[in-house]
């Protein structure tokens, strides 16, 4: 008798997962893959968006560290004393253009003596007024011009605003 119920039990388990096993091979039904493709579409959606707006501040960021890193490499310049001259750079606007130039006297750009280079054109410089001229004095390495500030953001989108600043003493902040 227990080898009876046994085989019972076990043809009952049998029937039960053949049951089971016809049900699932019936595929998906129409709510499981719309609801699917409606949760890949919000996640798509949510990865799309935050990718522009982590390339709009990497642009930002490139600009500003590039600007940074000109002015340096003019600071750096005027404190070797190299050339025997100051050295400089001005930044100008639409595309931006970094154009680092040596002076002797007072800080006057002229065009012929400046290594110019352009950044991407995504980017603008939001300060107001005319285009800032940086001047470092030889050997002292200090801002000829006193503080200057200049902002650079993604062009047509001032929501994301970076500073660069350069104090007195020459000290560049960004």
């Amino acid at each position: 008798m227990l080898i009876k119920n046994f085989v019972r039990y076990d043809s009952y388990y049998c029937s039960a997962i053949r049951v089971i096993s016809d049900y699932s091979s019936r595929g998906y039904t129409l709510i499981e893959l719309l609801l699917v493709i409606s949760i890949m579409a919000i996640l798509i959606t949510v990865g799309v968006l935050n990718f522009s707006n982590y390339q709009t501040r990497h642009d930002v960021d490139l600009g500003v560290q590039t600007i940074a890193t000109a002015l340096r490499d003019a600071q750096s310049r005027a404190l070797t004393g190299e050339g025997n001259a100051n050295w400089g750079l001005r930044v100008e606007n639409a595309p931006i253009r970094l154009t680092r130039f040596q002076f002797a006297g007072d800080c006057a750009f002229t065009a012929a003596e400046g290594i110019t280079m352009t950044l991407k054109s995504t980017i603008a410089i939001v300060s107001p007024g005319t285009p800032p001229i940086i001047c470092f004095q030889k050997i002292t390495g200090v801002s000829m011009g006193g503080h200057v500030t200049i902002q650079v953001s993604r062009l047509g989108d001032s929501t994301i605003v970076q500073t660069i600043t350069v104090d007195a003493n020459g000290r560049i902040f960004y």
